[in-house]
């Protein structure tokens, strides 16, 4: 029974995909219409989403794709025999003696390896920061009409003490978040979570209810390849490739600033020049030259997480990686 709809009773495709858990967008992905203060605001924790829940005194802890988690039966026996009542507990999975890698790696659903010794004693010290609340019938029908604001208040007074809940600051103004922003990034947190208080929940909703701004690196990289896009994206860059540290590549989508026909525009420059046609375009083929690359962080592997193309740098001769 490692399905969140199985412990529950249900049909495993109950819903499926990213229809299980309400997600959050990056704040620039998220249009000005809808962002607007006064808004609550959450230290991002740098930890693992987590679906704590009970149900008929058993208590199960999922990812957000509805899998359980292996290596975690202490927390989930922690939580059993407190008093907290039946629900389903949204809270951030975290260790503070491992990177965010090693922590997805010991309680991954898939996992059958034994632990490694220093892994079993990061196990030891996981906890969960609780950032939400919805009823087993909320999130069996996957919708809260409540507000986020209710939700919450109402967690924090029905979750033990024993149990950390996430603080919210409420943010009035840009001057507010921007002071709260740099001042977690100061401490060494990865950002701040945005939540609207009036909002309710709603499964696979992914942008104004909930939103996060975090810490970013920004690589000026040379791209030395070209993906033609799918669907919608057929004819049009789908990635540009970049030569990444070592002989490693990193493949990236076109980020904000770039439209739908800047895409077909440089998938079709790239594809006369490659064919030796007469290139009549202004900055010629994207292969050669090099690209402003952002992405959330940089991972302990050094792989870079949610790689975007930001703007072609006309400025640089020479890339900050790979040369």
């Amino acid at each position: 029974m490692s399905n969140v709809f199985e412990f529950l009773g249900l049909p495993a495709d109950h819903r499926t995909g990213n229809k299980i858990t309400q997600h959050v967008k990056n704040i620039d992905e998220v249009p000005e219409s809808k962002k607007g203060f006064p808004v609550w605001a959450q230290i991002k924790k740098d930890g693992v989403y987590a679906l704590v829940i009970k149900t008929d005194s058993k208590v199960r802890i999922f990812s957000r794709t509805g899998k359980a988690y292996t290596n975690i039966g202490k927390l989930a026996e922690s939580f059993r025999k407190s008093n907290a009542i039946d629900g389903v507990y949204i809270a951030e999975l975290c260790c503070d003696m491992c990177s965010l890698e090693a922590l997805s790696g010991i309680v991954n659903p898939n996992r059958n390896k034994k632990l490694s010794h220093e892994q079993q004693t990061c196990k030891e010290v996981m906890y969960l920061a609780f950032h939400d609340y919805l009823t087993l019938d909320e999130f069996i029908i996957g919708e809260s009409s409540r507000t986020y604001k209710s939700r919450f208040n109402y967690m924090y007074t029905i979750l033990p003490f024993i149990f950390n809940t996430i603080q919210s600051y409420t943010i009035y103004n840009q001057v507010d978040e921007d002071n709260l922003f740099n001042e977690v990034a100061r401490i060494g947190e990865e950002g701040l979570v945005f939540k609207n208080p009036d909002e309710g929940w709603v499964g696979g909703h992914k942008g104004y209810r909930q939103y996060k701004r975090v810490r970013g690196v920004s690589y000026d990289l040379k791209c030395i390849g070209v993906e033609e896009g799918e669907g919608k994206m057929k004819g049009k860059v789908g990635n540009l490739i970049f030569k990444w540290k070592g002989d490693k590549e990193i493949k990236c989508p076109l980020g904000k600033g770039w439209t739908h026909e800047d895409a077909r525009g440089v998938f079709q420059t790239y594809k006369h020049i490659k064919a030796g046609l007469h290139d009549t375009s202004i900055n010629g083929s994207p292969v050669g030259q090099i690209f402003e690359v952002y992405a959330l962080q940089e991972s302990s592997k050094g792989k870079l997480r949610l790689p975007k193309v930001g703007e072609l740098r006309h400025d640089k001769v020479r890339a900050d990686v790979g040369e």
